[in-house]
Order: structure tokens, then sequence, then C-alpha cells
């Protein structure tokens, strides 16, 4: 895979196939479903990250002296996010994961 990786554009497409080299070499080792599928995505566990690994490092952050003194979050509503999503009755993945870079982003910035 690094080799073909590696390799001029020209080699790896051929007649609008991408990873052209690519497909070719799983022929024998993949379905062929698989090797004409569209591109997929894949889920990252975010909600559990914030629920279970990172859980003390999000409230932490997102309640500390520091972020508060920003006055860019309201403590009480992001305090509401933390305890809905903490206990499973709501999913607020998405505004903690982004409140959470937003405040690591902050203070890399030193603002």
């Amino acid at each position: 895979m690094e080799y073909c990786a590696r390799l001029p554009r020209h080699y790896k497409r051929r007649g609008g196939t991408h990873k052209y080299l690519s497909r070719k070499l799983g022929e024998e080792l993949l379905p062929k479903e698989v090797l004409t599928r569209r591109k997929m995505g894949f889920g990252v566990p975010v909600a559990r990250w914030l629920r279970q690994d990172l859980g003390r490092e999000l409230e932490d952050a997102l309640l500390s002296p520091q972020a508060r003194s920003r006055d860019y979050f309201q403590p009480e509503e992001v305090r509401r996010l933390l305890v809905a999503h903490r206990e499973r009755g709501q999913d607020h993945s998405f505004q903690l994961w982004a409140l959470f870079w937003l405040e690591i982003w902050m203070r890399e910035m030193a603002l």
C-alpha cells in the first residue's frame, strides 16, 4: 500500500477509476462489491468519549475559571448540557465537542 501511495498519479488512475492499482491488487482478496462500492465514512464514538474517557477533562475545561472568565459560554447552560449528556437522557455530543475544542483552541491561542 505504501509503495502504491508513492507512485505518480497517472499510475493510480485509469479511465476514471481512482486507486486503480490498489483495486487491482485487491481483486484476488476482496469481494467485487467491496471493490466497487462508494466511499464510506466511519463513526467516531464522541458521545461515549464525552461520557466516559474524556468526561472529567470536558467538565474541567468548560467550567474552569479560565473558561468562565472569557464570558463566551453561559456556564449554567454548559452545566445543563453536561448533566443531560452524562445522565444519557440526551445526546449533546455535537455541541459539547465543539465547545471543548473551542476552549482548547482559546487556551492554545492564549486568548
